[in-house]
């Protein structure tokens, strides 16, 4: 979640807060100084919500953290480093679905299709496993960096932020969303620079 989306999410949350506080304690006969007392708990409120999505936002990203760690350190060759991860699936994307049919639309007819992977690289190696849930599945690819024809962060209109992958026996494009967008640019930056 970005700044902009807790920041907007605690607005709500504090309008949400003075609208319910107002109903239900406000009335014709208590004192005006009544509205301004509730006014400033619903902002209390509203900047307790915000610092408590910041709170959850760093512990969801050292959880993925350590997760990605745990999943492609022993799948690196030896005396290799892990540069950068990103975490995606493969399989229909979240979009035109969501749009339809909402979340338990998406749920109910994509999410047995997709198939979930963390990538990473090192200095001379990228590495693909699949995972379920936190767990690997045991299906890994371990490919040197100049065996990849083509790695790429691709993003434009309604397709839903990518990296496209070209291995010397198939493509792969890896679908990411949320905090892992920023994560595969960083990625693709950096596969290009060392390049």
């Amino acid at each position: 979640m970005s700044k902009a989306s807790a920041i907007i999410l605690a607005i709500l949350v504090t309008l949400l807060a003075w609208l319910f506080c107002s109903a239900t304690f406000i009335t014709r006969d208590s004192p005006s100084y009544l509205g301004v007392l509730i006014f400033i708990l619903a902002l209390g409120i509203g900047v307790g919500s915000y610092f408590l999505f910041d709170f959850l936002q760093k512990r969801s990203f050292a959880s993925q953290e350590k997760t990605a760690h745990e999943v492609l350190d022993p799948a690196l060759p030896p005396g290799e480093t892990l540069l950068a991860y990103v975490h995606g699936f493969t399989g229909p994307g979240r979009t035109g679905m969501v749009l339809l049919f909402g979340l338990l639309g998406d749920a109910l007819f994509n999410a047995a299709r997709r198939k979930w992977y963390y990538l990473g690289i090192t200095k001379q190696y990228l590495v693909l496993v699949q995972v379920n849930g936190k767990r690997p599945t045991g299906i890994q690819q371990v490919v040197r960096r100049n065996e990849v024809g083509h790695f790429a962060f691709e993003a434009s209109g309604f397709k839903e932020p990518r990296l496209a992958l070209q291995f010397t026996v198939e493509p792969v494009e890896l679908l990411v969303e949320g905090n892992m967008v920023k994560r595969a640019k960083e990625m693709d930056a950096l596969w290009h620079s060392a390049a």
